[in-house]
């Protein structure tokens, strides 16, 4: 059976803490009690929520998503904001 690869992508992300100001586009306090954090998702037109320390993506066609940030570390490697991302397949 073949094998694929997933092709690397660039996405923007900032890491989120709530007592860091100002949060991150779109981020809101839900629920003041339980300390629930959420940011809207234009393209699935929904609420999703973001954990503290967690990682709000941006990807290239503008949709969102939230990663914990032992997900995101096992994803996701900085680049240096000079490099080219022309020369990535796909």
């Amino acid at each position: 059976m073949p094998k694929y690869r997933h092709k690397p992508i660039i996405v923007d992300a900032e890491q989120f803490f709530p007592e860091k100001k100002p949060w991150p586009k779109g981020v809101e306090m839900r629920r003041h009690f339980l300390r629930s954090f959420h940011f809207w998702d234009e393209n699935w037109r929904a609420h999703r929520s973001v954990v503290e320390g967690g990682w709000l993506l941006t990807f290239g066609d503008g949709s969102r998503r939230s990663m914990t940030n032992t997900q995101f570390c096992r994803k996701y490697d900085p680049i240096d904001e000079a490099d080219d991302a022309s020369d990535l397949p796909g």
